[in-house]
């Protein structure tokens, strides 16, 4: 897992390099662009080794995932109170050494080598851990479960959201701590992007004000983040799947799981936008002095990116339906989009690569009037993908 972890952000940074390289702008300069890439391949790879670290600790996956997310969540909190007070204490956290590098401008390499050793160290306690442990086992045991089952394990939504409830509450509660933490930075939005020409560049438009176009950008890079976990409960589908043959031999049918997993999947990304938007937009009113804007345009900006992540639904039902072994397929893709999108304005990427991502079809709001057409249409297009997905699911074998 370690090496698939560095082989796969190895490969994003190679990526992330060439669409750098290729947009022939003479601000990109080569040196500054590996160092770009370098950074956020590290910081993968660094996510990577703190959960390959609490895998060998904790019981079970979910637990792992709470985990890895909570301390990945406090040393964003922490990197995001330092990047505006405090700021000498931003070489303290890991998270912060990637954006300190200042590519393009500075080109410090040196603390990327810091996180090298942090990586590397993290790394070799994981492996020991690993080693001398039992196959199976974990340091921490779990907890014994219930003599009697809940009375909502008896349907097959209850039975799903039980499978997913851990994995869902630690994903939905980083999503409010992540709005939160990108709230704080409206307090002071002209210090925290003059601080850095890249990052002023990702995220001003001109004609609009400040807090706007920055919370265009960012609430469409948080429903990219809230996107994965539609993915992750649609997954759970095919690797339940061995542990649901019984219930197949019921009155219980195909179309029951397959929609109460999807159904579990579309209501909690909804809950996963409100809640970020509660966190970002509640945060920055409660700090920002003065300003136009509404929780309403808080709201509006997360709801007008729903359907990509119905689009996304559908295609990763697509995968469950006919593909199930590509279902990872789907990461990649969001990958690809989140890259494309969020270094737009940095790289001025050609518009025919841009339109490759569902993102670049929806008007950015508050930048750009709330599209309707639009919103409609990608939802109309992500039901027609949800029950192709469907029609192959009902027909392939279940994996055992």
């Amino acid at each position: 897992l370690l090496l698939e972890n560095i082989i796969i952000n190895i490969t994003l940074g190679i990526f992330i390099t060439l669409i750098m390289v290729i947009t022939g702008d003479a601000s990109i300069t080569i040196r500054g662009s590996i160092l770009f890439a370098l950074s956020i391949s590290l910081a993968g790879i660094f996510g990577g080794s703190i959960a390959h670290f609490f895998a060998q600790i904790m019981p079970s996956s979910s637990n792992t995932t709470i985990s890895s997310l909570a301390l990945i969540g406090i040393l964003f909190i922490l990197r995001g109170i330092t990047d505006i007070t405090y700021t000498s204490f931003s070489y303290l956290n890991p998270l912060a050494w990637t954006y300190l590098t200042y590519p393009f401008t500075n080109n410090n390499y040196h603390l990327l080598f810091l996180l090298i050793l942090l990586i590397i160290i993290i790394s070799l306690i994981s492996l020991n851990l690993e080693k001398n442990r039992d196959l199976g086992s974990s340091y921490i045991k779990e907890k014994e479960g219930r003599k009697e089952a809940k009375k909502s394990l008896l349907s097959i939504r209850g039975l799903f959201i039980r499978l997913n409830k851990k994995t869902i509450i630690s994903y939905l509660l980083g999503f409010f701590i992540l709005g939160a933490s990108y709230g704080a930075v409206y307090g002071d939005m002209h210090t925290f992007l003059e601080s850095n020409e890249l990052i002023k560049t990702m995220f001003t438009y001109s004609g609009v004000s400040i807090e706007e176009s920055f919370t265009a950008v960012i609430m469409m890079i948080m429903v990219m983040i809230i996107t994965v976990l539609p993915i992750v409960i649609i997954n759970k589908l095919y690797t339940e799947e061995k542990n649901l043959n019984q219930l197949l031999s019921t009155k219980i049918t195909r179309k029951e799981l397959f929609f109460s997993n999807i159904n579990i999947a579309i209501i909690t990304s909804f809950i996963g936008i409100i809640l970020t938007a509660i966190g970002l937009g509640g945060t920055a009113l409660y700090v920002m002095e003065n300003s136009t804007m509404t929780f309403s345009d808080f709201l509006a900006a997360g709801i007008n990116y729903f359907p990509a992540i119905l689009f996304f639904i559908g295609l990763t039902s697509i995968t469950i339906g006919y593909f199930p072994k590509f279902r990872k397929t789907i990461y990649i893709y969001l990958g690809y989009s989140f890259i494309i999108n969020y270094f737009n304005n940095i790289l001025n990427i050609p518009n025919y690569i841009l339109k490759t991502t569902i993102h670049s079809y929806i008007p950015a709001y508050p930048i750009h009037f709330f599209n309707l057409g639009t919103f409609f249409t990608i939802t109309l297009i992500s039901i027609i993908l949800i029950v192709i997905g469907y029609q192959g699911y009902k027909k392939r074998d279940i994996h055992n």
